[in-house]
């Protein structure tokens, strides 16, 4: 709108004060010596006004957020899209109504916050759907194992077939339908894990061979139940000798699919390993011999085993559909109700079925009443299946598009921006049958009407058979209704899907022809999008909204203007582009003649073009300026740093300065000058690695460059290698597997590595954990600022085990003039900009780093312990038994070095400086883990580890009792008291019972079950305490202190149990092969 003639003055008002409200002192024509005193007056009060205005505004600011961004953490803490919304339209809102004055620095905290608040829940959004995919093949596995043992079970079990038959059956059931699932099960996981690199390639031939092997112990066994016993134990010592009398032969298999299956190859390979006969014939026996009743069924009795798969289908306790209306609120409780008995093994896997049902039918409803909901990578599926089941939606009524709940679910899943899968693997299904054999036209006209009317919901749905559903769309009504005509036409259209190459090339010299014009349709398809204006600071601020494609086309940056289109179809993202836009486009027209030049054809493009986009983004595909091929400008790859890194902005930076800073640190001056080049001169010195980093830095990082290596970590991200080109030539500044991991990831997580470094990350976290008390308030819950914190005090410790020995980041002023002890905690403050009083901590910075040291020294120790070999030392843990956090790595770790330190203290209790929790004595026989090299002087056992000990106890108990057929005396029956078991462990039992009745709720005449690993849980941790005493018990593990110590339990009591080798309760081997023998000759 043009302004009126004539100018109107504004006058601007004179300071801060006015703007937000502070009165204004009136001019006066006091004489010049009173009005300058008053003047400066007035100025000193306006100072302090201003300062006091500015406190109290980031004072209630910073409260507010903070308590709105935790709420958002808890709220999308798997959800990235949603926080991204929620962080996007509190931005908007929060800056629309901030003073002018405090712009930039709302707007400096919330990006700070939405970054870190986006990191958080992409995080843990990409380690759920790591561990769905693993948790699935697991699940997968045992479903179809529990289903085949089920099967030829009932099999064995069938009165109504003879001996021949069973066996017949059994077999054909193992090559043509076990075979084919595990065939199934394990290429798809190739793709799904291996391929993705979730999962190895080593570990996953190893599952197949526990499931081949699985397999044929259930076959073996099936088969001896289908005998008479007698000719079952004659079959069973033939087929141990590598006579297999009911092996598998090609006669079992129904046609040269299931012949040629790989898996039958791989189970021919292994049961033809003799040493591979002998586990299964061991584990055939086990189970045969239980399966006679040799087995003491009260203690093992068997729980039941559903199959899950066929209870998630219609009219199954775990069907989608049963979950609707909030009928079903707790998880636990309804699969304790409707499946009574099942094994603790499937009970895991049914309630996490059941939670995630509840879940996602409450999602539905919400959608059903018009709100959009938040969907997760993982739960789209399952919302599918609820809306599916919701609608009654059913393979049967699939293409019925006449049914108004099909139009009413498809509306719905269309504003939620979810595709029916069900639909697209429908419509996906290889056109390869004769169209003119019957039904064959009539089931093409439902699925083309489906096609067609799915399409009206989902305009840029990609459909593999697409081409022949848009060309049937073009043949005239007669020809649609005659079924001849028809079924010759498909015939023609499913014959010229198939030369894809031919088409594709077609497409090729197209496009190649007219190549302005592609360009051209590529920006229009950018404008239409609108991808160009979504990084628009106004645009954003006017929306609210993120385009789906942007990650895909540019970097996330926020820029002042809109891009222009132009400008993001650079060469080679055009280049990367467009073969992807041939691939959707040869699908799309088969071989019908493509010409871009047609409006069909620009149509077509479009389209194309646009599917490509999709797929893309769901790939993880971006643009990068931090490539090597052209430093600085867009290049399209997969996995880019800028949308995939963890850490961004000046954290980047300082992340990036820290490595140069590192380097300089450790390499020698040779070794910088072959690295980084030398400073031509008469003193031949490296090149500044620190400089050239810095420089590329203000440059807008140009010359740095972030690239993908083509691996993942264990969590699933992507790992990169930091790089930087110096006068033409590209310089690694991380190699190997040492990646560049910005922020928290640059920390090992505990427990997870070796003896050594185990040691270096528990303490780095111990001293991190004592900073964050004392100061992590000053944080202000900034993940960015923690991470930081936490790598600082790692590296630290990581070179010198002490805060003086830190030098790999950046110099900070004012670091120098504090204890050697807390410049760590100096630099992190002043990095982040916090001014803060330090002498306060300096005493407790002291005492943290003495016991660092003392951990320190006593890892040295280990070292120097001559007692201890090489490989003890790299057993031998860190940290003694009670000082010791819990990893599953850590219970196999040994305490040697504790034992040679304090066995003689007697100081100590007995128990204690011995390893042996469970005061067992010495035997003929050393017992496993036993330390035979020293004595205490007495009848009382030493033991490498406390886990030892526990095993041995657990042997003690269960030797006296019958559960067991060996050699030893037996003093009580299978299921003896806590009186009976006591009397015979201890010498004076009385004071034991006592102290049991006293100290537990457990009394002398409770039966102990010793196949009851809580029962046997609660009663170990009680002679535990009472041996070491309770005094000295609290001491060591105070309540609340001792889940390591609970797990050293469950571990030394599985031990206890495994070696018996599955033979409590049954039969002595002897006593079946001499049965065998007597049989055979007879």
């Amino acid at each position: 709108m043009a302004l009126k003639a004539g100018k109107r003055t504004v006058k601007l008002k004179p300071s801060l004060a006015d703007n937000i409200g502070i009165p204004k002192f009136p001019d006066t024509n006091i004489a010049s010596e009173i009005a300058q005193p008053i003047a400066s007056a007035i100025d000193s009060f306006r100072k302090v006004a201003e300062a006091d205005a500015a406190s109290a505004y980031k004072a209630d600011f910073n409260a507010k957020t903070r308590d709105h961004y935790i709420n958002l953490q808890e709220k999308f803490k798997f959800d990235p899209d949603g926080m991204k919304n929620a962080i996007d339209s509190y931005t908007q809102t929060t800056l629309a109504n901030t003073p002018n004055i405090f712009k930039d620095y709302t707007t400096n905290i919330l990006a700070q916050k939405n970054l870190a608040s986006l990191n958080y829940a992409t995080k843990n959004f990409r380690a759920r759907n790591d561990q769905r995919a693993l948790d699935l093949f697991t699940e997968n596995r045992k479903g179809f194992e529990n289903d085949f043992a089920f099967t030829i079970s009932n099999i064995s079990e069938d009165n109504n077939l003879d001996d021949q038959s069973s066996i017949q059956t059994i077999n054909n059931t193992t090559v043509n339908t076990h075979f084919l699932n595990l065939n199934e099960i394990y290429g798809t996981a190739k793709e799904t894990l291996v391929d993705t690199n979730r999962y190895s390639g080593v570990k996953l031939g190893k599952n197949l061979d526990s499931d081949i092997k699985n397999t044929e112990i259930l076959r073996v066994f099936s088969i001896m139940k289908s005998l008479p016993k007698n000719k079952a134990l004659i079959y069973f010592g033939e087929y141990q000798k590598g006579n297999d009398q009911f092996e598998i032969k090609s006669e079992n298999f129904e046609g040269s699919k299931q012949i040629n299956n790989p898996i039958a190859n791989q189970y021919r390979s292994y049961i033809n390993n003799p040493l591979n006969r002998e586990d299964i014939s061991k584990e055939v026996l086990d189970l045969y011999e239980d399966f006679n009743g040799k087995n003491i069924k009260s203690l093992t009795e068997s729980k039941k085993t559903y199959n899950i798969d066929q209870e998630q289908e219609i009219g199954g306790g775990l069907f989608i559909g049963k979950f609707e209306n909030s009928n079903i609120s707790n998880a636990e409780d309804y699969i304790d109700k409707t499946y009574p008995g099942i094994k603790s093994s499937q009970a895991d896997s049914f309630i996490k079925i059941a939670r995630d049902n509840i879940d996602i039918q409450t999602k539905v409803t919400e959608a059903l009443n018009g709100k959009q909901v938040n969907l997760s990578k993982e739960e789209r599926p399952l919302f599918t299946q609820a809306m599916f089941a919701r609608y009654g939606i059913n393979n049967e009524n699939l293409t019925d598009v006449n049914n108004p709940d099909l139009a009413k679910m498809l509306t719905i899943m269309a504003d939620q921006n979810i595709q029916p899968t069900a639909i697209v693997e429908r419509l996906n299904i290889k056109q390869t049958a004769d169209f003119n054999s019957p039904g064959a036209v009539q089931n093409f006209r439902d699925n083309l009407a489906l096609y067609n009317f799915t399409k009206s919901k989902f305009p840029a749905l990609s459909i593999e058979n697409s081409f022949i559903y848009e060309e049937a769309n073009k043949l005239t009504p007669t020809g649609k209704a005659d079924d001849k005509v028809l079924g010759t036409k498909l015939n023609n259209l499913a014959g010229d899907a198939k030369n894809y190459k031919v088409n594709l090339q077609n497409i090729e010299t197209n496009l190649a022809a007219n190549a302005p014009l592609v360009f051209d349709q590529f920006v229009g398809i950018v404008d239409k999008l609108d991808v160009n204006v979504d990084s628009n600071f106004f645009y954003k601020l006017a929306t609210g909204k993120e385009n789906p494609y942007v990650d895909v086309l540019q970097t996330k940056d926020t820029t002042f203007l809109p891009i222009r289109a132009k400008t993001l179809i650079t060469p080679q993202v055009q280049s990367d582009l467009l073969s992807r836009v041939k691939t959707e486009l040869s699908m799309m027209v088969g071989a019908s003649n493509f010409d871009l030049n047609t409006d069909e054809g620009k149509k077509l493009f479009d389209q194309a073009t646009f599917q490509a986009l999709e797929s893309m983004n769901l790939a993880g595909y971006g643009v990068t300026k931090l490539n090597s091929k052209d430093p600085g400008r867009n290049m399209l790859t997969m996995f880019p740093y800028e949308r995939h890194g963890s850490v961004q902005g000046q954290g980047l930076d300082n992340a990036i300065i820290a490595i140069g800073e590192e380097l300089k640190s450790t390499l020698s001056k040779s070794e910088q000058i072959d690295r980084f080049g030398a400073i031509i001169g008469k003193d031949r010195q490296p090149v500044n690695i620190t400089d050239v980093i810095k420089t590329a830095l203000d440059e807008n990082r140009k010359n740095i460059v972030i690239e993908w290596t083509g691996t993942m970590d264990n969590n699933g991200k992507p790992n990169y290698h930091l790089k930087i080109v110096h006068e033409g030539t590209l310089i690694n500044l991380t190699e190997g597997d040492n990646y560049f991991k910005p922020g928290l990831e640059g920390v090992p997580e505990a427990g997870k590595s070796s003896s050594r470094e185990a040691l270096i990350t528990t303490l780095a976290q111990n001293k991190y954990d004592m900073f964050m008390q004392t100061f992590g308030h000053l944080l202000d819950g900034d993940s960015t600022a923690e991470n930081l914190a936490r790598k600082v005090i790692y590296g630290t410790i990581k070179t010198g085990i002490k805060a003086s020995d830190y030098k790999f980041y950046p110099d900070i002023p004012f670091v120098d003039d504090v204890p050697a002890e807390v410049k760590p905690f100096a630099f992190i403050f002043k990095t982040l900009g916090i001014d803060v009083d330090l002498k306060p901590y300096y005493q407790q910075a002291a005492k943290i780093d003495a016991e660092i040291q003392k951990n320190v020294s006593y890892d040295e120790r280990i070292q120097s312990n001559s007692k201890l070999s090489s490989t003890d030392k790299v057993l031998e843990s860190a940290f003694p038994p009670h000082k010791t956090k819990y990893t599953r790595s850590n219970l196999s770790k040994k305490y040697k070095n504790f034992v040679y330190e304090n066995y003689l203290d007697k100081s100590l209790p007995l128990t204690f400086r011995t390893n042996n929790y469970m005061a067992v004595m010495k035997t003929d026989s050393a017992w496993n883990g036993e330390m035979t090299d020293i004595s205490t002087g007495n009848q009382a056992a030493i033991f490498a580890s406390p886990i030892d000990s526990i095993r041995a106890g657990v042997r003690v108990m269960i030797n006296n009792s019958t559960l067991i057929n060996n050699n030893t005396t037996k003093r009580y029956d299978d299921q003896p008291t806590i009186e009976e078991i006591l009397t015979n462990y201890a010498e004076k039992s009385d004071v034991y019972l006592t102290a049991l009745e006293s100290k537990t709720d457990m009394t002398r005449d409770d039966i102990i079950n010793f196949l009851d690993p809580e029962q046997m849980y609660k009663l170990i941790g009680f002679m535990i305490e009472h041996e070491m005493g309770s005094e000295a018990f609290n001491r060591y593990y105070p309540p609340g202190e001792r889940f390591f110590l609970n797990a050293m339990i469950k571990e030394g009591y599985e031990q206890g149990i495994n070696s018996y080798g599955g033979k409590l309760g049954k039969l002595r081997w002897q006593l079946i092969l001499i049965l065998q023998m007597m049989l055979k000759k007879y």
